[in-house]
């Protein structure tokens, strides 16, 4: 049996007319945008999946389409209605016709969005969110912080170039009040795809240096509020919700509120409304100076009087008081004047007449000592004479025989007695061993000296 053959081209028509056939209406479609591109020529195209709701694993895929001539209706209907543009990660509902073609394949051609649906998914991700945060408990964490009660040290996240950013500047500069701050500008992408892993960077920066600042400001200004999204992001507020110093938005919500502006620990609606409110803390605490000062010096006041009062009356007493006490002590004085008077002199001729009886007994006892210490130095003065007179003569004794010995020692008397002394190298020579054959000797006589070389030895 001979195989049937089909070109390519055939099969594609084939699947085409079945598809066209079958699917012959339009049908409502919810699915999740992975991928969104408008290219030049005004024609949307998506890259559509849906997720297993238990692994978030694909389970389908395809193309869609949204032609020129309906996109520009169907985006500004869905902006009205979200205040979004479609973006990656949106799910949204559709109505679209089922299409083939033999080149470019299977596609969805949209036709209507329904911004509700995806209105209400928004909602329903931003609630999960925030019940997220709520679960692992760091929901109110920056907003339980304590504000500083002069906030000058600023951190700003924002983009430089941004018109909110440069309101923020010039609104703290030229507050009427005078007040200095000290601002640092981390900046960063605030808006699309890269905005919240941005912002996330420049957390992690002031995080780094967060002793240096009092407060975090995070600004946006102008722009569209579609632009947005990123300030729904759960790492954001975790970030944000966590960090230790207290975080100010000011990123332009017309709206409802952001995640970030729930978490922070205050949300105001623009960049000029956030240096409004850090000038109006730094005058609620000069005004508070100015109670406290009121305060004082009213105290202050009141305590002064009433010390003047008391020293006036005190004053008019004084004069009495120290006349009374000065008559007291002016009859005491006399009265112990008179007392140590009469005591003093009786002391005095008391002792006086002891003075006199120890000068006499001193006089009579230094007479006495003196006499006998006299009679012991003669008797010692005798004793010494004595001792040394017997004691030169012992010495003088004993080098007289210390000298006669000297004299037989010497060696002149015993050469006279035909006795000589043989040296080798200068010393005395003892021994016959101690020389060699041939060894040269000398040998002191009496009345000379000779040389000689010894011819054999003979011990």
């Amino acid at each position: 049996m001979e195989k049937e053959v089909l070109s390519l081209y055939e099969l594609t028509t084939l699947v085409r007319e079945v598809i066209s056939y079958s699917f012959d209406d339009t049908y409502w479609i919810k699915a999740e945008i992975v991928r969104v591109n408008e290219n030049a020529s005004g024609h949307c195209y998506l890259e559509l999946v849906e997720k297993s709701e238990h692994t978030d694993t694909i389970i389908a895929q395809c193309r869609a389409i949204i032609w020129r001539n309906i996109y520009s209706t169907i985006a500004a209907h869905f902006r009205n209605v979200t205040h979004r543009e479609l973006e990656t990660g949106m799910k949204i509902l559709f109505r679209a016709r089922v299409e083939f073609h033999q080149i470019y394949g299977f596609s969805l051609h949209i036709t209507e969005i329904d911004p509700h649906f995806t209105l209400g998914e928004m909602v329903a991700r931003k609630m999960q969110i925030i019940e997220q945060l709520k679960r692992e408990g760091i929901f109110d964490m920056n907003r339980s912080l304590t504000f500083p009660l002069v906030p000058q040290r600023i951190a700003i996240i924002s983009s430089k170039t941004a018109a909110g950013y440069n309101d923020f500047i010039r609104h703290l500069e030229e507050n009427s009040l005078g007040y200095k701050f000290r601002i640092h500008l981390y900046q960063a992408t605030m808006q699309g795809e890269k905005a919240e892993q941005s912002i996330i960077k420049a957390l992690e920066k002031i995080f780094d240096k967060v002793d240096h600042y009092d407060v975090v400001v995070i600004i946006r200004g102008g722009g569209s509020q579609v632009d947005l999204s990123c300030f729904d992001n759960y790492q954001l507020a975790s970030h944000i919700a966590q960090f230790p110093i207290p975080v100010l938005t000011g990123i332009g919500h017309e709206q409802d509120e952001s995640i970030v502006d729930l978490i922070a620990y205050r949300a105001l609606k623009t960049p000029t409304a956030v240096a409004d409110f850090l000038i109006e803390v730094t005058m609620a605490f000069e005004n508070q100076l100015d109670d406290y000062f009121s305060i004082v010096f009213q105290n202050l006041s009141q305590n002064l009087f009433e010390q003047k009062k008391y020293l006036d009356e005190v004053s008019r007493k004084v004069p009495y008081h120290l006349q009374q006490l000065l008559l007291k002590h002016t009859h005491q004085i006399q009265v112990l004047h008179s007392t140590v008077l009469e005591h003093s002199q009786k002391l005095i001729m008391q002792e006086d007449s002891k003075i006199r009886m120890v000068v006499l007994n001193v006089n009579y006892a230094v007479q006495r000592n003196i006499h006998f210490r006299s009679q012991q130095v003669q008797t010692y003065l005798y004793q010494s004479l004595s001792e040394a007179r017997q004691r030169l003569l012992q010495q003088q004794n004993r080098l007289d025989f210390l000298h006669t010995k000297a004299e037989l020692s010497n060696p002149a008397h015993i050469l006279n007695k035909g006795y000589s002394i043989t040296l080798f190298e200068g010393k005395p020579l003892l021994k016959a061993n101690d020389v060699d054959d041939n060894a040269i000797i000398e040998t002191l006589l009496y009345d000379g000296k000779l040389t000689s070389k010894v011819i054999k030895k003979n011990p």
